[in-house]
């Protein structure tokens, strides 16, 4: 619910809202090595990209106990203005 809610631009968090902030678990087992993964037909490393870059934010705002500045600390980031740049990235992905 904490994610959901730091990632919801909207004044009531919605079941969508909930969905888009859980962190999905890769399989377990060699598929779940994301260096292993099969390349060739369905392979999407911008979707790859986007899927590391979400659950690591969503680690460190875990961590951080919602508190972006120390989010954007734990990843190594300037600020806590790119934190929210990624986050909106995220959000609205094909506004690149």
């Amino acid at each position: 619910m904490r994610r959901a809610i730091v990632w919801s631009t909207k004044p009531v968090i919605g079941a969508r809202d909930i969905e888009e902030a859980l962190i999905r678990r890769a399989p377990t087992g060699s598929s779940a090595d994301v260096m292993s993964r099969p390349l060739g037909s369905g392979f999407d490393l911008d979707r790859l990209l986007e899927e590391i870059q979400q659950a690591y934010i969503a680690r460190a705002l875990t961590l951080a106990n919602g508190r972006k500045v120390e989010a954007a600390r734990l990843l190594g980031f300037r600020s806590h203005q790119v934190l929210s740049n990624r986050m909106k990235i995220e959000r609205n992905p094909g506004k690149r």
